[in-house]
């Protein structure tokens, strides 16, 4: 008897799931930074789902070619993104192939969001291809090769030199990023040769890599960066609260806070200073319009306390900002609001009569964070069961206090985020007292 021909699926459902896994692709990504949900949370809610429409993706065989194809021509990042994983992951070894092609054609930013598909992707023998193709291609791909080695925690190696001979910053960037996971004394030569460039942005990127390795040459400059108020040095003001002196280096911050090209920085590196102090300054600049929420989430992240929950916010303003006429209306302004605009307005007499009943629990000149007083574990604690919002300044803080010995990926897959925080809790254990 004839054999029966085997159903094909059809383009349209092809095309369906396309969509919806980009969908939750772009709604993970925006959870990895969220106000309120933690690491279990962002799993249960998005990325369980996420995976599910992946693996419905890869059933479909042949017909995936086309949903690829489709995805790479747009000039949509997530869908870019989406495309490169399902190249990464497919069970076709020839897939590999597919993918170091296409990478290689690509330029920023498509290749970013391609390298970002990547990253998050568990990666074995066969990917090799790409690599060789990417070490070949040039500065630019070099450095897309470095960042993925990077968040792979893999060994870096020419990728880094290729990568830094770019005629551009930002493929230097990229280099002196990822060479700030390499040991001492190959990392110092790297910061040392970042910290000679006139580019603000070379020169911050060298001085974020040395300070991840404890390197004093980096921590220095930071510090004098912040004193002069030169160009970029709001994106060090995190680092100034959290190893920072309380006496000469903390009054920067509160200074910053009155600030309006600073502001929004300051009070996010007020949330790491996690004191007292800090938490009744942020009390009084939530009567600033333009202040409320940034200081509402410092204040969140000092006081453990939940607006929301704990009836702190709010109501939100009815009146909408009135719109320009259609002829000065700028067509290419980008609409999305950033996070902060859709953190919780919080209620400033709430708040104060919220801190009323717990100051008490917070003894001077002592930093807490989420409410407990600052420790190790109290930091390792808020990275496993906290909200994503703070968990990459924590882990790379952890990273930092432990000398690399707790090392946890904050933007990495479910799986591998809790593999490394069992590691990090082993580890930590092991060390017996705090660092």
């Amino acid at each position: 008897m004839p054999s029966n021909p085997q159903p094909t699926p059809f383009a349209n459902l092809l095309e369906d799931n396309l969509d919806e896994a980009t969908f939750l692709w772009t709604r993970w990504e925006s959870e990895l930074a969220s106000l309120t949900r933690n690491l279990e949370e962002v799993y249960s809610w998005t990325e369980d789902r996420l995976q599910g429409a992946i693996d419905s993706l890869l059933v479909f065989g042949p017909l995936l070619d086309t949903a690829i194809d489709h995805a790479l021509s747009t000039n949509d990042p997530p869908y870019q993104t989406l495309a490169a994983h399902l190249l990464t992951t497919a069970p076709d070894p020839t897939a590999r192939a597919t993918l170091a092609n296409m990478l290689c054609e690509r330029e920023t930013p498509a290749l970013n969001a391609m390298i970002r598909g990547i990253e998050v992707a568990h990666l074995d023998g066969t990917f090799s291809q790409v690599t060789r193709a990417l070490l070949k291609r040039g500065p630019e791909h070099c450095a897309a090769l470095a960042r993925l080695k990077s968040f792979q925690r893999a060994t870096l190696g020419d990728e880094l030199h290729i990568a830094y001979e770019a005629d551009t910053a930002a493929p230097k960037i990229a280099a002196l990023r990822a060479a700030g996971s390499l040991p001492d004394p190959a990392v110092q030569l790297w910061i040392d040769r970042g910290l000679r460039e006139s580019d603000p942005a070379i020169r911050l990127t060298a001085i974020e890599s040395g300070i991840r390795q404890r390197q004093r040459p980096a921590w220095e400059a930071a510090r004098a960066i912040v004193a002069a108020g030169e160009p970029g040095s709001n994106t060090l003001l995190r680092w100034i609260a959290i190893f920072g002196n309380p006496t000469q280096d903390h009054p920067r911050l509160y200074a910053a806070t009155t600030d309006e090209a600073s502001a929004r920085q300051a009070f996010w590196a007020l949330g790491h200073v996690g004191t007292r102090e800090a938490a009744e300054h942020c009390l009084v600049c939530m009567r600033n319009p333009t202040l409320g929420r940034i200081a509402g989430e410092a204040y969140v992240a000092i006081t453990g306390a939940d607006l929301v929950r704990n009836q702190l916010t709010a109501p939100e303003p009815e009146d909408l900002p009135s719109l320009p006429p259609l002829e000065e209306e700028d067509l290419n302004a980008n609409l999305i609001p950033h996070r902060e605009h859709l953190w919780p307005l919080p209620d400033p007499d709430a708040c104060a009569a919220h801190w009323a009943t717990i100051e008490t629990r917070f003894a001077p000149e002592t930093r807490y964070v989420r409410g407990q007083p600052f420790t190790i574990n109290a930091l390792m604690d808020s990275i496993a069961r906290g909200p994503m919002l703070r968990r990459e300044d924590h882990a790379l803080e952890l990273y930092i206090r432990t000398g690399g010995a707790c090392d946890i990926e904050p933007r990495a897959a479910y799986s591998t985020q809790r593999r490394m925080i069992t590691q990090a809790s082993a580890r930590l254990a092991s060390l017996g007292s705090e660092p």
